[in-house]
């Protein structure tokens, strides 16, 4: 994808924060907020005991951040006073039937979601996708009753597509539909 600006945005109290790609010197409070988030969040597929098999180190995320940010892929960041809290980005498929579609996904700290930090990183995420020539639908899944999350896409123009039934085990007999959404962007 094309170079991507840095963009100046405000917290609902005002306290300024900024969304821009992420950089191989990110990797560490990368890591620290996906720790963080894994450890608190109740809407992330992976878990503790998944963190604890991929022995994540800096430099495999330095890695990752790097195939991140080439060949259609993006990864975006929030970032205040120099601290990153959110996270973003799509990954184009790497078949050629599928080359036309980008995965999204989102994390943002707990402490500083319903803030407008997820609503930016969409927001810049789609526009760097408009960019892309080769890129027509963004997908995601979401939690079922991850209700909040589910209005922001819909308000973001995110259509409803599907549901994997049970997808998600929660626990002993407890599961949650993953719900499956798109948004044409050409």
């Amino acid at each position: 994808m094309g170079r991507i600006e840095q963009k100046e945005c405000f917290l609902k109290n005002g306290r300024k924060y900024i969304i821009r790609k992420t950089q191989l010197s990110d990797a560490k409070s990368l890591l620290d907020l996906f720790y963080l988030i894994i450890k608190k969040d109740k809407y992330n597929l992976t878990t503790s005991a998944d963190v604890e098999k991929l022995k994540m180190t800096v430099k495999k995320e330095q890695k990752y951040i790097k195939a991140q940010n080439n060949d259609g892929n993006i990864l975006l960041v929030a970032e205040i006073n120099k601290r990153i809290v959110g996270l973003g980005g799509l990954q184009k498929g790497s078949k050629q039937r599928i080359s036309h579609i980008a995965s999204f996904h989102i994390s943002v700290h707990k402490r500083y979601r319903r803030n407008g930090i997820a609503t930016a990183l969409l927001e810049a995420a789609i526009q760097q996708a408009q960019k892309e020539s080769l890129i027509e639908k963004i997908e995601l899944e979401v939690f079922a009753n991850n209700t909040g999350a589910i209005k922001l896409y819909k308000k973001m123009g995110f259509i409803e597509e599907g549901r994997k039934i049970r997808e998600i085990k929660i626990g002993a007999g407890s599961y949650v539909d993953s719900v499956l959404m798109y948004k044409f962007i050409k």
